[in-house]
């Protein structure tokens, strides 16, 4: 329990300097701040499903034009750092060179998202293998 002295103290917090503001007051500051920052949260969870969806509708339009081992999905659209400022990450293994530049270019033209393509073949082994265990293959 409480004792009188430490409710007292805790009626009053201070923000700054000589303000003194009520603690009924701070929580429902804090509350609006939670509810702000949950919502802000849930729509970055609808944008990543969505850039999700997006990229696995892309895949069929690359196989009916051009041939590739796989496709994997790497960098933020797999994390919590997926926003609306986030491109969608996709790697492309066994894609001819000659036909790299018009797979790209189908990605950019049918897309709502900004894509970044890569060669798997491209990449440094640590990345390749950064790609391989993290990445997920969705073509």
């Amino acid at each position: 329990m409480y004792s009188t002295h430490s409710i007292l103290l805790i009626e009053f917090t201070v923000l700054q300097k000589d303000i003194l503001i009520p603690v009924p007051k701070m929580l429902k500051c804090v509350m609006s701040l939670r509810r702000i920052f949950e919502e802000r949260e849930k729509k970055r969870e609808i944008l990543q499903q969505d850039a999700l969806r997006e990229a696995r509708r892309l895949v069929p339009l690359l196989k009916e034009r051009y041939e590739y081992d796989s496709i994997y999905l790497c960098g933020s659209i797999l994390s919590n750092r997926f926003g609306n400022r986030s491109d969608i990450d996709i790697i492309i293994k066994g894609l001819k060179t000659d036909a790299f530049f018009k797979a790209y270019a189908l990605l950019i033209k049918e897309s709502t998202y900004r894509i970044d393509l890569k060669p798997f073949e491209d990449m440094t082994a640590d990345f390749q293998s950064e790609v391989l265990t993290k990445g997920i293959k969705i073509g």
